[in-house]
């Protein structure tokens, strides 16, 4: 079963379970032999749904159609994404910004070039005893994952709330204690826990820390400093972000083209369940069917995201800036190019 890590948020479309033989049919593009060469993806997790828009970049020719093939390469829970890329073994990676800020400040040579607009985050509570409001919290048993105690300690900080006023409760990345009732809210991505449980017939609330305090920017791409300073290797970050906006671009026209894609060919060896890797699919693309993204393009960060998103690092203690932290000059570049994809 793949890890809340594989983030998405629902939306209301058709979420009719997918089954591989009524499949959309799909042919690759054709297109010249890659004259940039190949280059390493690393992807921040295991091959489900959330990487949907690479596979159809790489399956329909649209990496190649820009000069490069592209290596995607699976992530996981023994893998840590920035020393691949700091060491060279991959030119992009994808990582949480908290992540990659706490790297950065650590001094990894590492730029976020381009990111998802929406934080994904949710408390989910039972819908029978539902928590609407980050005040609602005090006083209430939070089960949190130990790797995502500094950020919710932040969020709560943001609203007012000492992380005394609460209890934490050590959770792993199951939402059994909450139907349980051990505890009284539980920290998940609003892709998975909600949607895993309402196949169960659970129904749950789920407070969005992205409406309170915690938005901007949250699953990034990133590269070495070195790569933005080398002519050869930026015009291949050039060519792959290309590449993976037409990918997206086809996934949120044909959601189930990223299915059928995951189930059959780059996740087929996980075990995936297919009716969930299609809820999974439609939240994915609502992640990225943001007014900014329909404005600005896919993956784009305004000055207003990042200095949000600065904000939330530095309450958490990652002594974060802006102008150290991020480079928009790639995508700037993409986009000044007439007919570039956006």
């Amino acid at each position: 079963m793949p890890s809340r890590r594989e983030f998405c948020s629902l939306v209301g479309a058709s979420l009719l379970p997918f089954s591989a033989g009524s499949a959309p049919a799909f042919a690759a593009a054709a297109s010249p032999a890659p004259a940039l060469g190949t280059v390493n993806w690393q992807v921040g997790w295991l091959k489900g749904v959330a990487y949907a828009g690479s596979y159809i970049a790489d399956t329909r020719g649209y990496y190649r159609a820009q000069g490069i093939e592209v290596d995607i390469l699976a992530g996981g829970p023994n893998v840590a994404v920035p020393p691949l890329v700091v060491a060279g073994h991959a030119l992009v990676g994808q990582s949480t910004i908290g992540a990659l800020a706490a790297a950065r400040s650590s001094g990894a040579p590492l730029k976020v070039v381009a990111a998802w607009p929406r934080n994904p985050e949710v408390f989910i509570s039972l819908a029978s005893k539902p928590i609407r409001t980050p005040r609602e919290l005090i006083g209430k048993r939070l089960g949190v994952p130990s790797a995502d105690l500094v950020d919710v300690k932040g969020f709560l900080q943001t609203n007012g709330i000492a992380p005394d006023q609460v209890q934490f409760v050590p959770v792993q990345f199951d939402p059994a204690p909450l139907v349980a009732g051990q505890v009284d809210a539980y920290l998940g991505y609003s892709v998975n826990e909600p949607l895993m449980l309402a196949m169960r017939g659970v129904s749950t609330y789920e407070l969005h820390v992205d409406d309170f305090g915690y938005s901007g920017l949250f699953q990034v791409y990133f590269v070495a400093e070195s790569s933005l300073a080398d002519p050869v290797r930026r015009a291949q970050l050039k060519a792959f972000f290309r590449g993976e906006r037409l990918g997206w671009r086809e996934c949120m026209r044909d959601p189930d083209l990223g299915v059928h894609l995951t189930l059959t060919k780059y996740g087929s060896n996980l075990g995936l369940d297919p009716k969930l890797q299609a809820l999974q699919m439609r939240a994915t693309n609502a992640l990225l069917a943001t007014p900014e993204t329909h404005g600005h393009g896919l993956f784009s960060m305004s000055p207003a995201a990042i200095e949000r998103c600065v904000a939330v690092l530095q309450r958490e203690g990652i002594p974060a800036q802006a102008s150290d932290l991020f480079d928009t000059t790639l995508l700037d570049e993409i986009d000044a190019t007439p007919g570039a994809p956006r």
